[in-house]
């Protein structure tokens, strides 16, 4: 975490602050009235003190010449001469206080009067002139209400840039998810130098614009702005390393892969991928940046072992399927941190197994993947007219494609709040796979229109609106589907999905062989489609484009490189 001493909190929110410039501000308005307060007790006290001091004058004279009265009396009566004597001295004081009672106590009297009068005077002049006249009591507060508006706007500023990433997200499309989890958050950040997780990088009373690291006092940015995002991140919920550099800085694109266990969804996410690094990036003028070196690693492993003939084994089913990360950079587009989710077949067939598939709540784009061999397992009919041999080169998938749609429309009604009847926002690319094998079935001719039946960039989409799947015009992909029996995927699709646009491929044959040359590569054009709905990519190829970046080469050609080298000794 980081520092949260006191020395750390910013100066206008420390309580010595307010409070030193409270006190400050309290004795500056009572200073004046308190000081008119004492000049009025002053005068009271000295008016009060000079007619006190007369009437204990008077009292005093008055009461001596009593005694010295009765003294005199008491001398006479007694025939005590020094009685007499005693009598007639005290009875002269007290005539003596008397009379001077009589002459000083106006003038005395009147003193005390001008000295009220004068405190009076001085009260009034620095409470009405002063302390009201020239708004004393209003601007005595101004300190202390400088800074109550200092702290509010620190506060204030506070607030407002922990809106940092509301607003990338709103404005920007720019998320936060974890690859892992499918959790979205402002992540947590580790310190470069000392790797201690802070779980509160972000601006507050303890650091505005940079905050520091309890443990080794380093400075770090609180603010994606200000380099935030070049600190290791952590995921805030399940504490994965998100270790692409995109994330935070790229609007994100998530595309998921449904379709049959063995359907060959692996392999077309991993060939279209590649094709998009090899072929596509240089045509569209992007530049393709994947998380670090080993994911790189692993799509140039993938393909090397799908070229030297190998299957790819299994995806295993996960309760949370990870996603394959890779950014796309672009002149003329914004580009975007791409989400691949590829989900193990059987997991599609139980809606309880999709629980954890999480990512379908903001998914923005879906590739349908359809077996043909599959759905003529599926109807006896047709699978008597297949070469039974081909079975064995083809692997269909375990079920058909109707037992993995129909689960995984009712869980996403559910991820994506969308009533039965209504539609997803979203488009779907539907693609047949395993196309190269069309020669051992009747289906034959498909294998010989699909190179023209769908360009990279006029792909035929469906309506979105419900209609009758005899609805002219059709693309031959779709006649097709409709000839293996999937007229009610085909209406289902167009009538719950915003877009929806059929593709076919044969990943396999679209790689580099030594026993023959590759076919056209059609396997990306489905996740092109998808980029360009979107709005990651441009609408067409770059005028300019001419080459892909040296890393975006080396990463292309890596692959058909090692395959080479290791069919070289069996060749030999």
């Amino acid at each position: 975490m980081i520092d949260r001493s006191r020395r750390r909190l910013h100066f206008c929110l420390r309580p010595t602050t307010i409070g030193v410039i409270a006190i400050v501000s309290t004795g500056a308005f009572l200073i004046l009235p308190l000081v008119a307060l004492i000049c009025v007790i002053a005068g009271g006290f000295a008016y009060v003190g000079c007619v006190l001091a007369m009437m204990l004058l008077g009292l005093a004279g008055g009461l001596l010449a009593i005694v010295g009265g009765i003294a005199l009396i008491a001398g006479l009566l007694g025939g005590g001469s020094e009685a007499n004597g005693g009598g007639v001295v005290v009875g002269g004081i007290g005539l003596a206080g008397v009379a001077l009672h009589g002459h000083w106590n106006k003038p005395v009297c009147a003193a005390g009067e001008a000295a009220l009068a004068r405190c009076s005077e001085a009260a009034e002049l620095l409470t009405m002139q002063v302390f009201i006249g020239h708004n004393v009591y209003l601007w005595s507060w101004s300190v202390l209400v400088i800074a109550t508006t200092c702290a509010l706007a620190v506060l204030a500023t506070i607030g407002v840039l922990r809106c940092e990433a509301i607003v990338k997200a709103r404005l920007l499309g720019i998320q936060y998810t974890c690859p892992t989890d499918h959790e979205r958050g402002v992540p947590y950040f580790r310190c470069p130098k000392c790797s201690t997780l802070i779980r509160d990088l972000t601006p507050s009373p303890y650091g505005i614009f940079r905050a520091c690291c309890a443990t080794c006092q380093t400075e770090l940015p609180t603010l994606d702005l200000l380099g935030r995002l070049a600190l290791p991140k952590v995921c805030r919920h399940c504490s994965a390393d998100l270790v692409h550099p995109a994330i935070g800085k790229e609007r994100e694109l998530h595309i998921g892969f449904v379709g049959a266990q063995s359907s060959g969804k692996t392999t077309l996410m991993i060939v279209s991928l590649w094709q998009v690094v090899q072929q596509f990036a240089s045509k569209y003028g992007l530049r393709v940046e994947f998380a670090d070196n080993q994911q790189q690693k692993t799509l140039h492993d993938f393909v090397g072992h799908l070229e030297s003939g190998a299957r790819l084994a299994k995806t295993a089913s996960m309760a949370r399927p990870r996603a394959f990360n890779v950014a796309l950079h672009t002149a003329k587009g914004p580009g975007g941190l791409i989400y691949l989710y590829d989900v193990a077949g059987e997991d599609f067939t139980e809606e309880a197994r999709m629980s954890g598939h999480r990512f379908h709540r903001f998914v923005d784009g879906l590739v349908l993947v359809i077996d043909p061999f599959a759905e003529a397992l599926a109807r006896p009919s047709q699978a008597r007219a297949i070469d039974r041999n081909a079975w064995s080169e083809v692997n269909p998938a375990a079920t058909d494609v109707a037992s993995v749609f129909q689960p995984f429309v009712n869980r996403l009604e559910q991820q994506m709040n969308v009533s039965a009847e209504g539609m997803f926002p979203i488009p779907i690319a539907v693609v047949v796979t395993k196309m190269g094998a069309m020669s051992q079935t009747p289906w034959t001719g498909i294998a010989q229109k699909r190179s023209s039946a769908v360009p990279v960039n006029s792909c035929r989409q469906g309506s979105g609106e419900p209609a009758s799947v005899g609805k002219k015009p059709s693309s031959p992909i779709r006649e097709f589907l409709l000839d293996l029996g999937l007229a009610n995927l085909v209406l289902g699709l167009e009538t719950r999905f915003r877009r929806v646009a059929y593709f076919t491929t044969s990943a396999i044959e679209e790689l580099p062989s030594a026993s023959r040359a590759p076919a056209p590569p059609r396997a990306a054009v489905p996740l092109l489609w998808l980029f360009q709905q979107a709005g990651a990519i441009p609408t067409a190829p770059s005028a300019g484009a001419g080459s892909t970046t040296a890393k975006s080469q080396k990463a292309a050609k890596q692959p058909s490189q090692d395959s080479q080298k290791r069919r070289s000794p069996a060749a030999a």
